[in-house]
């Protein structure tokens, strides 16, 4: 066959393959015997055969690729064809994206009859790069300057619906604060041990019982701790007996069926790699937003593996970070949160936004600051020797500032947790809100939940 009765027939093909109302007219109007090549003749018999089935680009790509692979050369031919004639960028990425995820599974496979047992490094990485490059064919393909898009974001707002500010699943916490919405990054600041990773886990529990889907950098955890954590939380269990292994066997059984669970929430991804580089997270956050994810949550950022090129860059190293964070929060159109270690303070001390490690960069860039914090409060111990705090006119424990000169001792309340709001964009109102909390299982309650445990 001549060179121009081939190039003829590939654009025939490519016609077909991109427009599903020539592919009709051709089907009909066209001799097979018109292709002298036999691999271009099956491709025209399986495009006519699936114009019956309104059948779309890429899925007719792959089951080509699946079912009949010796067609794949006459395909890609096709389809080099089809670059020439400059069809639309929307199409190519589609295909684009199943050829990666087509080179996705051929790793995957060749990985199997590779590895006796866990994966060499090489394969690894080679994964990584896979699926980076696959979710970033998946989420790039949006527009960034679809002012028609942006009103319809804001029709569906004002229609109510669509996406919706997210709360926080605590009343008291939730009337000082402005919930949080896509395109922001929350950031969660405490001294080492004052509880900031609990209240982060309190959040998650309470976003995916929202129905959002959540995922978790654990960083500093592994699954085994996060997972019996959550489970804790659920059953009202004592965390630090799992942890000592002093559980009885109902309470073990309890707390399985707890952690398998969390294990089977579709709506909570958890990643417990611990050395994790910026890098390596923003693209597991690609391929965590690509499968639905729209909480994001890196708990710590002083756990991330900065790449430093000389002394005194971490400053430097966590800026960038923590802009890229914010920068992929807008980009994807989800919810950022990050827990921040102060600098050296002393933790009952009230914090600032300027206790933060780089301080500047993050409360820059952060759209909301919440600080968690163990102040010693007025109080003193009742007939069970346990410590109350004293109350205040607004029923809420006097915090050492307050505390008068008479009160019988200071010290921490055990059975709250206490937020301060620092920076927010919308609603610049600080203060501190006190949040009941049962320190046995690490979960914090609403006002109305625990005054209704009180009275069970």
């Amino acid at each position: 066959m001549s060179g121009a009765a081939s190039g003829l027939s590939l654009r025939l093909l490519c016609r077909m393959l991109y427009d599903v109302a020539a592919a009709r007219e051709l089907a009909d109007a066209v001799d097979p015997a018109h292709f002298r090549d036999a691999d271009e003749r099956q491709l025209f018999l399986a495009l006519a055969h699936a114009v019956t089935e309104q059948y779309d680009v890429v899925s007719f790509c792959q089951h080509v690729r699946r079912e009949t692979p010796r067609l794949a050369d006459v395909l890609e031919r096709v389809l080099a064809a089809g670059e020439a004639e400059q069809f639309p960028v929307t199409l190519a990425r589609d295909l684009a994206r199943s050829f990666l995820a087509d080179g996705v599974r051929d790793l995957v496979v060749g990985a199997h009859q590779r590895l006796k047992s866990d994966p060499a490094p090489e394969i690894k990485a080679d994964l990584e790069r896979a699926l980076a490059a696959l979710d970033a064919a998946s989420l790039d393909g949006r527009s960034y300057d679809d002012k028609h898009a942006m009103v319809r974001r804001v029709e569906r707002w004002l229609d109510g619906e669509g996406t919706r500010g997210l709360s926080f699943g605590l009343a008291p916490l939730d009337r000082r604060v402005v919930p949080l919405l896509p395109g922001n990054l929350l950031v969660v600041g405490g001294s080492p041990g004052s509880g900031k990773s609990t209240v982060i886990r309190n959040f998650l529990r309470n976003w995916v019982s929202m129905g959002e889907h959540v995922a978790l950098f654990s960083l500093e955890m592994g699954g085994d701790e996060q997972l019996p954590n959550l489970a804790c939380m659920d059953g009202g269990l004592d965390y630090e007996s799992y942890f000592r292994n002093t559980m009885s066997a109902d309470d073990k059984a309890y707390l399985f069926r707890g952690v398998c669970a969390w294990r089977d929430e579709p709506r909570l991804t958890l990643n417990e790699r611990g050395a994790a580089t910026p890098e390596y997270i923003l693209g597991a956050m690609k391929r965590y937003r690509a499968h639905g994810a729209t909480v994001l949550i890196i708990d710590h950022m002083h756990r991330v593996t900065y790449s430093l090129d000389g002394q005194g860059e971490i400053r430097l190293a966590v800026a960038a970070f923590v802009r890229s964070l914010k920068s992929f929060a807008v980009d994807y159109q989800c919810i950022v949160v990050a827990g921040a270690q102060y600098t050296k303070r002393d933790a009952t001390t009230e914090p600032h936004d300027d206790n933060l490690r780089e301080a500047a960069q993050i409360a820059e860039e952060a759209d909301r600051v919440l600080h968690v914090w163990r102040p010693r409060v007025a109080g003193q111990l009742n007939d069970a020797g346990v410590f109350r705090p004293t109350l205040g006119d607004r029923g809420l424990p006097i915090l050492e500032r307050d505390a008068p000169k008479t009160t019988p001792r200071l010290d921490l309340d055990p059975e709250h947790v206490y937020v301060k709001i620092g920076k927010q964009r919308i609603r610049p109102i600080g203060g501190t809100v006190i949040i009941p909390f049962n320190a046995m299982s690490g979960r914090m309650y609403d006002v109305r939940e625990w005054d209704e445990r009180a009275t069970a």
